[in-house]
């Protein structure tokens, strides 16, 4: 039997990959300019570190819940997978079949499921090494074409910072994977989630400050301002090096669907420990061709919100169940 478990680092990894990755591939529509942008990041990353904690102490799947975080897992792979298939789209000269597409990056990922969660450790960790990468020569190729005049100063700051962490707020799926895929102790989770959480922030703001300094405030009216850095940066003779960037783009974005799909898997194999793990896997990859559409008749902001109010109330499910555990139960003589 394969091993079931990766590490704490490999976790916080994983989590800076998706959350990354899910920027870049689809911005979230910001108020225009990098000030209240970066604040609103600092804002959301502040959030994070405080409520995911929470999230990691409460949220411990079991038997009794299984099916419910099994559907979280299935929405937000499904969401991914939607993602990247309309990502491919936009960006392909010529594009494939949007079914051809979602075809090939199920069996790919359903393959890379079935070796289990040590594999998919490994892999996260030369992945992220090409992310950093990716976003090291990203900003080497467009560093000569920076312009501190492209900065513009917000009017209205607190309000259009404000309507900015609006937009950023969400939670993370991958937090239950520190639950289900990784089983450190408790101090060393909490601390590879508190990293990961300030280098995604650090990240985002990064981005966010690169993209103004190059494009100006039209970085918020492009649907993908990353990708446009991406095919206008060059280094030496390289002029043209978005096609890296969006493989190892495209890479990132595998990993966290298959991470999410080896947690759904993981959470049906407790619902039904009676069938054998092939059943499970095709079972697997149907639900989550089902869910992908329902997912894909929805606009953005809702598969957001709909994944962050099912986390909410798995956390309030879960919390209730604990409450009742912990308090004493007294029998009437």
């Amino acid at each position: 039997m394969k091993q079931q478990t990766i590490t704490a680092q490999s976790c916080g990894m994983l989590l800076i990959l998706s959350m990354l990755t899910d920027f870049i591939l689809s911005p979230p529509m910001l108020s225009g300019t990098a000030q209240s942008a970066i604040l609103a990041v600092l804002l959301f990353t502040a959030f994070l570190s405080l409520i995911l904690p929470l999230f990691l102490r409460v949220l411990l799947p079991n038997h009794k819940n299984c099916a419910l975080y099994a559907i979280v897992f299935f929405f937000a792979a499904a969401q991914a997978l939607v993602q990247v298939q309309r990502f491919y789209t936009a960006v392909s000269d010529v594009p494939l079949a949007q079914s051809i597409i979602f075809a090939l990056l199920l069996i790919a990922a359903l393959f890379a499921v079935s070796n289990g969660f040590a594999a998919i450790g490994r892999v996260t960790q030369l992945v992220f090494l090409l992310f950093l990468l990716s976003a090291l020569f990203l900003l080497l190729g467009n560093f000569m074409d920076f312009h501190i005049t492209n900065l513009t100063f917000t009017q209205n700051l607190p309000q259009k910072t404000f309507a900015d962490t609006l937009q950023l707020c969400s939670i993370p799926t991958e937090i239950l994977l520190f639950c289900t895929m990784c089983h450190a102790q408790g101090s060393e989770k909490k601390q590879a989630l508190q990293k990961a959480i300030w280098t995604i922030g650090g990240m985002l703001a990064l981005l966010l400050l690169c993209a103004e300094l190059r494009l100006g405030t039209s970085h918020s009216q492009t649907n993908m301002p990353f990708y446009a850095l991406a095919r206008m940066g060059g280094i030496s003779v390289f002029k043209r090096m978005d096609t890296l960037h969006v493989c190892v783009w495209l890479f990132a974005a595998m990993v966290r669907i298959v991470s999410l799909l080896s947690g759904a898997k993981t959470m049906l194999t407790q619902c039904l420990p009676q069938k054998s793990s092939a059943m499970i896997l095709v079972l697997t990859g149907f639900l989550v061709t089902v869910f992908a559409c329902v997912v894909s008749a929805l606009p953005r902001s809702v598969q957001k919100g709909s994944l962050s109010v099912m986390l909410i109330l798995l956390f309030c499910i879960a919390l209730c169940g604990e409450k009742r555990r912990k308090t004493p139960c007294v029998n009437n003589e």
